[in-house]
């Protein structure tokens, strides 16, 4: 089972409303993920991932944006426990399920 690797900012949906927090796949990545043949992929073009954060790990899915990129949200609890904050780099470990 492959791992995907990546750095990148952690940034808030911009909402007054939302507390939604994300960190964006850059494209050139997003491309290979949706390319891997074990992707598993769901309705708006989804891809399930296994995420590793620190020590927490967690499944969810990759959403597209309208750049080609994709969007990985990061959970409150995991934000917490982790000590990360809008605006910090995260160093993130995903694999497909």
């Amino acid at each position: 089972m492959k791992t995907y690797k990546l750095k990148a900012a952690l940034w808030r949906y911009p909402s007054d409303k939302a507390s939604w927090y994300f960190v964006t796949v850059r494209k050139k990545l997003a491309d290979q993920l949706k390319a891997d043949p074990d992707a598993t992929k769901t309705g708006w073009g989804q891809i399930k991932v296994e995420v590793t954060v620190g020590t927490s790990t967690w499944k969810t899915s990759l959403f597209p944006d309208k750049q080609g990129k994709m969007v990985l949200p990061i959970k409150k609890a995991v934000r917490e426990k982790e000590e990360i904050w809008g605006g910090d780099d995260v160093q993130i470990e995903m694999v497909l399920v």
